[in-house]
């Protein structure tokens, strides 16, 4: 059984190249499979290569932005957090919640039980969200589900969910199962479902 390295959906078909909830694409693709071996040549940096600056770190990068900012760039494109919920045998039945950053502000979604995707809320906040949102993550040490996929194949017609998220140091959770959860998730899950609610009536 696969599950997307994303948002910790659990693929179907082993065929699929790209995941049906988030689009992430998945690794051990049948067209991963047809790419040729990386080359064991070290990399040579070519003649017109840029000088090393202070510590043998460039000084600046594309448009005269220096590799500080480009760092923090890219930590704030990887915060990014979903969590949902599906199943059941009603029509939009479970939940979907995500955040990602954006130079914009916080592009907050939220879909509750019985609302299709198309009327989903969607708004737009700033940072403070991630502020509180870490405060919960970090409450209930969802580092330690990393890598769950919790299975009960005895329960019909139940609920799976998915969890892939950032944390405060850039280290990615993912996690995932079927009526089967980490040891705290349902007070993890109502908290979250709290915070996005409360920046959902402020907005």
């Amino acid at each position: 059984m696969k599950f997307c390295p994303e948002c910790g959906e659990k693929i179907i078909d082993a065929n699929y190249k790209f995941c049906t909830t988030c689009g992430a694409r998945l690794k051990g693709s049948a067209e991963d499979d047809k790419k040729p071996p990386k080359s064991s040549k070290p990399d040579t940096p070519p003649d017109n290569a840029m000088p090393m600056g202070f510590f043998g770190m460039k000084p600046l990068m594309n448009g005269g932005m220096n590799i500080l900012e480009k760092l923090r760039e890219t930590e704030k494109a990887e915060r990014k957090f979903s969590m949902t919920s599906s199943g059941g045998m009603m029509v939009n039945d479970g939940y979907a919640y995500s955040a990602r950053s954006t130079p914009e502000g916080v592009v907050i979604r939220i879909r509750t039980q019985g609302v299709s995707n198309a009327d989903a809320l969607e708004f737009i906040t700033d940072e403070s969200f991630y502020d509180k949102l870490y405060e919960i993550m970090e409450k209930y040490n969802i580092s330690s589900w990393d890598g769950f996929h919790g299975e009960n194949p005895g329960v019909c017609d139940g609920y799976s969910f998915s969890l892939s998220a950032f944390l405060r140091d850039g280290s990615h959770v993912s996690a995932g199962g079927y009526m089967n959860w980490p040891q705290g998730y349902r007070a993890f899950a109502g908290e979250v479902i709290d915070l996005f609610t409360l920046f959902a009536a402020n907005r």
